[in-house]
């Protein structure tokens, strides 16, 4: 009952690190003030990992529909990421040994903006190991590498297997890896097969990513789920094939709109 705290120093910790948390606060304050409430709260979530301002009953209500991965820093957010940047600094004609080194630099600096935690710290290894696999011109093996980052992240902090975020984060990955490319080959024909091709191109085109997508990751994903928290959403397939065609398109906005 008589404890106190006696503040001995300040200031010695990383001036870099403190750099970016103070961006991210001024980031996130931005953000309060330009839009209300869930939205500010949500972009919070999406774009720098903090969760706090989204009010319960909202983040209730992602977890029972099967969208937590929305209002959180995900490895399909890093993707987009390392995706953008790689795109942009190729259009600027920038040698691939100099834009790898500073595709890999803003990725670094997004892991540690969006708290480090070990999904986002995986989805970062990962997406490095990418960029580093197409400038030596060779193809990621992506169970290869999602070995490797395991192994990597056990060696810092063993405890990280028993995360359930890590284990989602690494579950979806390998899902998607292995299941989503033949079950989006599978798909088209068997549309090319009931529809004439006028039909079945625009529907393939609509629905193959969104919803292979979801379906490769739900493969590896949902006994976690259901082992972890005790629900099964019945309509994870159609909210998530509302969401996952927008979300690059919200995230790279938010982004945007944040830095201007």
């Amino acid at each position: 009952q008589n404890a106190a705290v006696e503040v001995l120093s300040s200031g010695q910790g990383s001036p870099i690190y403190s750099t970016l948390l103070d961006l991210k606060a001024r980031a996130g304050d931005f953000i309060n003030r330009s839009l209300p409430e869930p939205q500010a709260g949500l972009l919070n979530g999406m774009l720098l990992g903090n969760q706090n301002g989204i009010a319960p009953e909202i983040e209730d209500a992602f977890s029972k529909v099967g969208a937590s991965h929305v209002v959180a820093i995900s490895g399909f957010n890093m993707v987009i990421l390392s995706g953008v940047v790689m795109g942009l600094l190729k259009r600027a004609r920038l040698r691939e040994r100099p834009a790898a080194a500073i595709g890999i630099f803003i990725i670094v600096i997004y892991t540690i903006f969006g708290g480090a935690n070990s999904a986002v710290v995986r989805a970062a290894i990962m997406s490095s190991i990418v960029v580093i696999g197409g400038v030596i011109r060779r193809k990621t093996f992506i169970p290869a590498s999602l070995a490797f980052v395991a192994i990597l992240m056990s060696m810092l902090n063993p405890t990280v297997l028993w995360d359930i975020s890590f284990q989602l984060s690494f579950f979806a990955t390998l899902g998607l890896t292995l299941f989503s490319d033949p079950l989006s080959r599978r798909f088209n024909r068997q549309m090319a097969r009931i529809f004439p091709k006028r039909v079945a191109t625009p529907i393939s085109t609509f629905l193959t990513e969104p919803l292979m997508v979801t379906v490769a990751v739900q493969i590896t994903t949902l006994p976690l789920i259901v082992l972890y928290f005790g629900r099964l959403s019945l309509v994870l397939f159609v909210v998530n094939m509302l969401i996952i065609p927008v979300q690059a398109q919200l995230l790279i906005l938010g982004v945007g709109a944040t830095l201007t």
